[in-house]
This record gives C-alpha cells, structure tokens and sequence, in this order.
C-alpha cells in the first residue's frame, strides 16, 4: 500500500484495488517505480484506472435486453444472403443494445484457417468452432459431437436465446437441440423453399419437424415460406412470423449516367447453378440478341453452370454482348448494377429474392419469375412476373426492351426539340436586340419556357424515376425495422416456460412409429452425455463473460430515410 499512500489514491473499492493492484505491479517490473521520473506516468495512469467506475461488469440485465448466439454454417468471410442477413441484423440488434455473438465452424484451408475468436464491427464476436465443413459448407451430422463446445460458449456468454438459421444449416439445428436441454430459448429463421415429393424432401421434412421440437418461434422471410413450413413440420401457424428480409438501401445509390447509350443492358446477378434458372437463361439469350442487335447482357456469379452460358456463347458468336464476370465481391454489385436498364431473376424456387431489391434501390426494371416468395416482395409497378418457362419469359424480356428502347428514342425526339427551340431562341435573340419588339419579347418568354420545363422534366423522368425506387426501398426494406420486429419474436419466445425433457420426449413420440422411437432415445442419450459433460467440467469452473451494459443508440424507424448519398457516388 506505501505506492497507494505515495499517489494519495481515496476511496478504492475491491474492484478498483485489483485494476490499481495490477498496474501498479507491471510499472514495478518495467523499472518505471525505481526512476523518479516514473513516478508522475505511473501516478497518472492509477488516476486514469480509479476515475473508471466498474460497477457495471457485474450489473443485472435490464429488462428486454438479450443475449443473443447467432448459429449458422453459412458465415462470414463466405458471402450470400444467409450471411449478410446474419451480420446485417446483429448490427441493428447490438444497436438497440443486446448482446450477440456469431458461432459457425471454422473456414479456409490449414495454412490460414480461421478458427477461434474474431471480431466484426461494433465488437460482434465470432466463435469460430475447430470443425470443418464436410459438404460445401455444411458441417457433418452428429447431434452429440457439437455438444461439449456449444455448452460452453452458452454458459460463458450468458446466453439467452440461440437464434439458428436455415435447416440446411447443421450447426443450427444441433444448436437447437442443445440450447433447449441448456435452457435457452430457440429461435430459428428459414430462408428456403422446399418440395414435397422427392425423396430427400420427405427425408428433409422428418428431419425438420423432429429440430422443430425444440424451437420456441420460428421467422419466415415470405408468407408463402410460412405455409411451405406450417405444412413441412406440421408446426403451429401462431408461433410462425413473417419478417421480411432488407437490404442496405446507402449502399445502392441510383445513377443513370452509368448506363450505355448504345446498348440495352440486362444484368444478371446469381449463382449459376439449376436452381437459379439458369437453363431459362441459356434458352432465351441467343433469341433475344438475334431480334435486338443493342441487346447486351452482363452476368455476375459463377457455378457449375457457367460452362453452358460459355458454350451459347461459343455458338453464337455473342463474346462482346454476353460477358461472364465472375464471382463479385459485395462492393462490386452496385456498380455493375447501375450500368443496367433491366435485371432479370430466373430463378425457379426462390423464397425471397434480396438480389431484385438491390436492382429496384439502383432504378432497374426487374423482370423475375413469378415463383416462391417473389410476387409479393416487390409491387407491381416495381416489376415483371413471368411464368419459369423459356418463351413467356422471353416475350416479358422483349416487351420490356421494346418499353426501354421507346424510352430513349422519346428522350432523343425531346433532346433534338430543345436544341431546335435553342437555336430559334438566339435568331430571335438577334432580330429582338434591334429594335426591340414586343411580340418578339412575348415569344421569347413563352416558347422557350415552355419547351424548356418540359425538356427538364423528361430529362429527370428517369432520375426522378429511379430515386423514386430507392426511397421506397429505404423506407420499407430497412433493417432497423427488421430488428424491431425480430425482438417482438425474441421476448414472445422468452415469455415461454422452458420445455421440460418429458414434454419434449413428448412431442419426439409423436413424429411416427419409427422415427419417434429412434428420436426417443437420442434424446434421452443427449440427456445422459449432458449430465455427464456437467459433472466432468461443471459450470462453476466455467470463465463467464461479464454483463457489459451496451449503450442503446439513438435510431429509429426514420433513420431508414436518412442514408448518405455523396459517399457512394
């Protein structure tokens, strides 16, 4: 105590003592306590730890603040829709002031594998466990091998709610089942679309109604995943909710001046795989340049399809009017977007179609198939549905282009009125000067006024157009609003009793003759494995994560409107 007594340090409560204690002890080793001119640096320093009050490592969480564990195979750095709605709404959530971590396997090969604990933006930790994924990025099945390390991050971080996403995601639907035996509540958001007649379908849907046992509220992005998954799991209408997805309208600015005069674009953004349509694709592509020589289309992704899109390529001799680029990065969609007039969706299931909200945020025309979720994303004067077979589609994509083509031509005929009224107006100008003449005043007000309001009208039609696009995108797909909506979900699940290990045996009895004997038993051997883990490494002995009170930041439903432009220009 004689260094405390030296720097006259009042007041230290036990906690302050261990911070000053530490620091005090690591000045000694560096020799700073032995020097004179130390003394004053170390003073400080203690002053800087005692003025710190923390009271709140160990306050009591306040009411409708969570702590949430975001649990998916499919993660960041990989990117797609199940990722960016994951990063995007634990953003908005830690925002309003919960606490939430990412838990997914670990990524990339053993050289520089990511694994551990990482850190995104505003502190959103990661847990990337140590197991790899065994088909593309899905991890294997093993119900009980996740375990051991789920419980432990649970217990450490104080979790509150395990949110899962997509059944195709492993790691979730095992989350779930051990969050349930942990006491958590379970919440989990389907993303997909889903059959009924094939065999890995009828498979997939056993599979689904047996993890949704242990699902508290489930999120659908459409109305029409709803019903697919009310009819799949054979699961309660009215603990089902539909939350849109979003989409980052700041980082999809509108900017005409990109698009080529001398070509009529279509953009295509998707992975090219079956799914997507790409085979609709393939069909209808030397059609519609054969009738429309302006005709180019630029095609953003890659998959094993992209070997046909090569080959039409190869036979029509269309290199320069179809360009295939790749796999893009989230920074390189809006710019190749901003240089389309139309965007086309092929897709051929599709719950929710995030790619043609960001082509509508940039001022395209959006033409898709009229399957799954998408005929009521979007209203209709925002797009096109077509049926997903090749000729329908292409005479939408032809009648559309025919729409484009009259749009420019109109904006031509204008552009050339305006310059004939310019050159009329300074032949006026040079007969008015000397002498002047009233008529001549007259029509210099009222002709040229007139041709000019409606010349800057057409000129901005499409700007105006296209902003119009944007601000209802903002203003309707906002993930602030997603956030808000999914807490309403979070405290319905938190109102609920935990679900007892009979009531749970309960409901896996009920899944057939077969299957329910067999999920029977796997739950009364997680059980056993459970309290077998307790006793060997009990949570007690467990390092818990402190309750670090977020500050809530102040944002609200209007910040939707608030984005900045100049940025992304």
């Amino acid at each position: 105590m004689k260094y405390l007594n030296r720097f006259q340090v009042k007041r230290i409560n036990s906690n302050d003592f261990t911070y000053v204690f530490l620091h005090v002890t690591a000045f000694k080793k560096t020799n700073l306590l032995s020097e004179g001119q130390g003394y004053r640096t170390c003073k400080a320093y203690i002053y800087s730890f005692y003025q710190m009050n923390y009271d709140y490592l160990n306050s009591p969480q306040k009411k409708g603040r969570f702590n949430i564990a975001m649990v998916s195979d499919f993660c960041y750095p990989n990117v797609g829709g199940v990722e960016s709605h994951i990063f995007a709404l634990s953003q908005c959530l830690i925002r309003r002031g919960h606490r939430v971590i990412i838990i997914t396997h670990s990524y990339g090969s053993e050289g520089g594998q990511r694994q551990g604990v990482r850190y995104l933006p505003r502190g959103l930790k990661v847990y990337y466990i140590p197991i790899q994924p065994f088909y593309k990025q899905s991890i294997f099945i093993t119900v009980l091998g996740t375990l051991p390390i789920i419980r432990e991050i649970v217990i450490r971080e104080q979790i509150d709610i395990v949110h899962g996403h997509s059944i195709f995601s492993p790691l979730a639907c095992e989350a779930a089942i051990h969050a349930q035996s942990l006491g958590c509540r379970t919440v989990h958001t389907e993303h997909s679309l889903f059959g009924f007649s094939d065999l890995s379908a009828i498979i997939m849907n056993k599979v689904m109604e047996g993890v949704y046992t242990a699902v508290d509220q489930v999120i659908c992005v459409s109305h029409t995943t709803k019903e697919n998954v009310v009819l799949r799991a054979k699961y309660d209408a009215d603990r089902v909710f539909v939350i849109p997805n979003a989409v980052d309208a700041s980082a999809f600015i509108p900017d005409p001046s990109c698009r080529d005069p001398n070509y009529i674009t279509i953009v295509v953004v998707s992975r090219l795989v079956y799914r997507k349509g790409l085979d609709l694709l393939v069909a209808i592509i030397p059609s519609l340049c054969s009738l429309f020589p302006e005709l180019r289309f630029l095609i953003g992704g890659d998959g094993p399809k992209r070997l046909e899109l090569e080959e039409i390529r190869e036979q029509y001799q269309l290199h320069s009017r179809v360009k295939l680029l790749g796999g893009l990065q989230p920074h390189e969609v809006r710019p190749l977007l901003i240089q389309g007039d139309i965007f086309l969706n092929t897709s051929l299931t599709e719950a929710f179609c995030i790619a043609i909200l960001e082509a509508v945020s940039c001022g395209l025309m959006v033409i898709s198939t009229a399957v799954g979720g998408l005929p009521e994303v979007l209203p209709e004067h925002f797009i096109r549905l077509a049926p997903a077979n090749a000729s329908e589609l292409a005479t939408i994509v032809a009648d559309s282009i025919i729409q484009v083509r009259r749009q420019r031509e109109d904006s031509k005929i204008t552009t050339h009125e305006q310059e004939a009224m310019d050159n009329l107006t300074s032949d006026k100008l040079n007969i008015c000067t000397s002498p002047p003449n009233p008529l001549c005043r007259f029509s210099l007000v009222a002709d040229p006024s007139t041709h000019f309001d409606g010349t800057e009208c057409n000129c901005n039609s499409l700007n105006d157009h296209c902003w119009h696009m944007h601000k209802w995108i903002r203003s309707i797909y906002c993930w602030p609003l997603v956030a808000k909506r999914t807490e309403k979900v979070y405290s319905a699940a938190m109102s609920k009793p935990p679900v007892s290990l009979h009531n749970r045996i309960s409901r896996l009895y009920q899944l057939g003759p077969l299957t329910g004997k067999i999920t029977c038993f796997s739950a009364i051997l997680h059980w056993l494995l459970l309290q077998f883990i307790s006793w060997l490494r009990p949570e007690q002995i467990i390092d818990l994560m402190p309750s670090l009170e977020t500050p809530i930041e102040d944002f609200s439903d209007s910040e939707c409107e608030d984005f900045s432009v100049d940025s992304h220009k």
